[in-house]
């Protein structure tokens, strides 16, 4: 009789050893199962803030203006328009702006390029264009809560 680990015959001069169980088995998964949660911290923690540049929060740059729009739709003028083209381009600095705006104001709806409607929100990546935006598209300014981020309306 040849218990847990106990030499056998195995029709060869060296003994072979009873060295798969169910209790190795386990410990084994258990183990990789340690280096993977190691794995998935070390990477979550400690490598990623590292090499990805921090994200800036843009509800802080937009949650002044939300008590000046009202709901519906609103236009949207910017320095920097937008590009008119597929949202695979949203890395470009107007599309971002953009984006980041219609985001942080929902359910509003912003309409680029539109001076028109009753509600326009301007968006600007440099402040001192402000005053060239409102007179380019004859617009009155309504609030600049925060530089970069103003309510106009059309004259």
């Amino acid at each position: 009789m040849y218990g847990q680990g106990s030499p056998r015959k195995s029709g060869c001069d060296r003994p072979a050893f009873d060295v798969v169980s169910r209790q190795r088995i386990s410990a084994l998964f258990a183990a990789l199962a340690v280096v993977g949660m190691g794995r998935t911290a070390w990477f979550h923690f400690v490598s990623e803030p590292r090499h990805e540049p921090r994200r800036e929060r843009i509800d802080t740059r937009y949650a002044p203006i939300k008590e000046f729009v009202g709901p519906g739709q609103a236009g949207y003028l910017s320095d920097v328009p937008p590009t008119r083209g597929p949202i695979s381009e949203s890395g470009t600095p107007g599309n971002r702006l953009y984006l980041q705006a219609q985001y942080a104001l929902a359910p509003l709806v912003l309409r680029p390029g539109e001076d028109r409607l009753s509600q326009v929100v301007i968006n600007v990546a440099d402040p001192a264009r402000l005053g060239e935006l409102l007179r380019t598209h004859r617009l009155t300014l309504v609030v600049e809560p925060t530089p970069g981020v103003a309510v106009a309306r059309p004259r």
